[in-house]
């Protein structure tokens, strides 16, 4: 088993058909594995979907979950050093965003860049954070904020069971974006579009716009009717639209 195999589960493996490309997937604090399950049924033969799974979460509950964000994206680029040797692309959903930004800044130091970085639901890196500080909430209280700003879901808040493994995932992945240090480097080479609720209070629209400064390449943005959850109403419009732009990058014949 490759190392790759420990941080990823790979969900489409092009049902027959030779992939040409591989999605990296990276959900928001506290997000798992099923975030991503129905993304399979809509990805065309010729993309492979691999859900990024962290330390501390399931399926890697024997490990430490992370305590920098930035020092998980360099560990996340040797884990996947052979998924990277191919063309790839990210999409990353709220903190999944950055994590995956910093993962793409990595692999184009080492001469391995990515065809598309698409961001979700998340102010460009260089921004002030807008969300309050989470870490030390009292337990009622950051599971309030779990169901009005997580990938989980509102969901998890009505199953205790699910709420009691949640909440130190949670926290431990808030705690890393609150750490989070962005630092200057060199634009990435591949195209940046990021997708929005047009009723996210974390998000202004002007944070989307300003992801374009990280990109020498081009840039664009979908505001779709939604708050922070928009992904859920909107999956099939997005997965659409990403496989479309990569399909340009990819050679079927």
């Amino acid at each position: 088993m490759t190392s790759a195999a420990v941080g990823a589960r790979a969900f489409s493996r092009g049902r027959g058909e030779r992939v040409h490309l591989t999605l990296l997937c990276f959900s928001g604090a506290g997000g798992n594995e099923p975030v991503f399950y129905d993304w399979r049924r809509q990805a065309p033969p010729w993309l492979a979907l691999k859900s990024v799974v962290l330390p501390g979460h399931p399926g890697r509950f024997r490990e430490k979950p992370a305590i920098d964000l930035v020092a998980l994206a360099s560990m996340l680029v040797e884990e996947f050093s052979d998924t990277l040797d191919y063309p790839y692309a990210l999409f990353g959903h709220s903190m999944g965003a950055i994590l995956a930004f910093e993962v793409a800044r990595f692999a184009q130091r080492q001469g391995r860049p990515a065809t598309h970085l698409f961001v979700s639901a998340c102010a460009a890196p260089h921004l002030p954070r807008r969300v309050p500080l989470w870490d030390n909430l009292p337990d009622l209280m950051l599971q309030q904020r779990i169901a009005k700003h997580s990938t989980a879901g509102p969901n998890h808040v009505k199953t205790p069971e699910l709420m009691e493994l949640l909440l130190p995932i949670f926290r431990a992945d808030v705690r890393l974006c609150e750490t989070y240090k962005y630092k200057e480097s060199s634009r990435l080479q591949c195209p940046i579009v990021a997708y929005a609720g047009t009723s996210d209070p974390s998000v202004t629209h002007e944070a989307i716009r300003a992801w374009c400064r990280h990109s020498s390449g081009l840039f664009n943005r979908a505001l779709l009717p939604g708050d922070h959850h928009y992904l859920e109403r909107h999956r099939e419009f997005v997965i659409d639209d990403l496989c479309r732009r990569l399909a340009t990058f990819v050679n079927l014949s």
